[in-house]
């Protein structure tokens, strides 16, 4: 009996990149935001990933760039090793949205929760800095 090959699937591995990312969230990943002391209407709100390797964080950044066209920031602690990958304000909007993409996703719902919860924070409070750039509440 001849041997017989077996049929492969074709997939799109961008079409799983959000997902994996929110997967990446949950273990490595916070958010956290605030209101700036120096500019009281100007409310900050950033999501980072942590890692020990600086040169997966240059692929993961280079992924970004294609699929979601932010670049982020890749830093070091000296003495560490240590590495974040930060995303500020709209950077962190657009990535809290893609990997949030639809209700019910599988997701550890604390982070989501708090995610969201500076996201609403966020757009009910779209005055000074962030209120000029009416082009966060259509993403």
């Amino acid at each position: 009996m001849p041997f017989k090959r077996r049929q492969t699937h074709q997939f799109d591995p961008k079409s799983y990149f959000f997902d994996f990312l929110r997967g990446y969230f949950d273990g490595d990943g916070c958010s956290y935001s605030y209101y700036d002391q120096v500019w009281p209407n100007s409310y900050r709100f950033y999501i980072s990933f942590a890692s020990g390797s600086e040169k997966y964080f240059h692929w993961l950044r280079a992924k970004l760039a294609v699929y979601a066209k932010i670049k982020g920031s890749i830093s070091r602690k000296s003495g560490t090793t240590n590495v974040q990958l930060k995303f500020a304000k709209r950077e962190a909007e657009i990535i809290a949205k893609k990997m949030y993409y639809q209700e019910n996703l599988v997701c550890l719902e604390r982070k989501r929760l708090k995610v969201f919860n500076s996201l609403n924070e966020m757009n009910s409070r779209r005055s000074g800095e962030i209120g000029r750039r009416a082009a966060f509440r259509t993403l």
